[in-house]
């Protein structure tokens, strides 16, 4: 696989085979989103907060009925306080083409601050459309503000070796966010969610 350079990303953008919504058209020259191999992406005014409870969380049964929705006002901030565990999203869009995967990475200024954007859901599998959900945890001992419209991340892009010839959204992979809506979305793995290991008869290890 090839990693794309800043050019590379405007030239996709561009072509029309890769979508980041908004995009400045001046991007290589004057914008500060494109970075040498990257995109910032900002975030968004729209949150699930995962509400604190003894309850274990099951995986295999829905857990929307955990979260809260809280939208900040324009020239507001969000308080994420000292372990609290938040949903967000990017304020762009984006369209991954079936020949192209995309990896979502911390800024490292917030890193410096302990802060964690995503658990272990980076990647953006060939094929993806919509709002990048992002899983937003203060690691500090004291509270932390978030702003809608700072940076809260960035992008690399990968070209692979061929098409996916089931991208993302197929009919056959039951994919759960594909035209993921503004704003964060829930977990929605127990749609299809499987357990259980085959009989070790099974696994063809003498």
């Amino acid at each position: 696989m090839s990693l794309l350079a800043d050019e590379d990303i405007a030239f996709y953008v561009e072509k029309g085979e890769l979508g980041i919504t908004p995009w400045d058209p001046d991007a290589l020259n004057v914008g500060t989103a494109l970075q040498p191999a990257s995109v910032d992406v900002r975030l968004d005014r729209y949150f699930l907060a995962l509400r604190p409870s003894t309850e274990p969380i099951d995986p295999a049964v829905d857990n929307s009925h955990r979260f809260d929705a809280i939208e900040v006002q324009d020239g507001d901030r969000l308080r994420l306080d000292p372990g609290e565990c938040v949903l967000g999203s990017t304020f762009e869009h984006l369209a991954i083409p079936p020949q192209m995967i995309a990896h979502l990475h911390g800024k490292s200024s917030l890193g410096r601050l302990f802060l964690l954007i995503h658990c272990t859901a980076g990647l953006l599998d060939a094929g993806w459309r919509g709002y990048v959900t992002l899983e937003l945890k203060n690691l500090t001992g004291c509270p932390m503000y978030l702003y809608p419209g700072q940076k809260i991340g960035q992008l690399t892009f990968e070209i692979m070796c061929s098409k996916a010839i089931r991208p993302y959204g197929h009919a056959g992979l039951g994919s759960h966010y594909q035209d993921q809506p503004r704003g964060p979305v829930p977990p929605q793995g127990w749609r299809n969610f499987t357990h259980g290991l085959p009989p070790d008869s099974e696994l063809g290890v003498a």
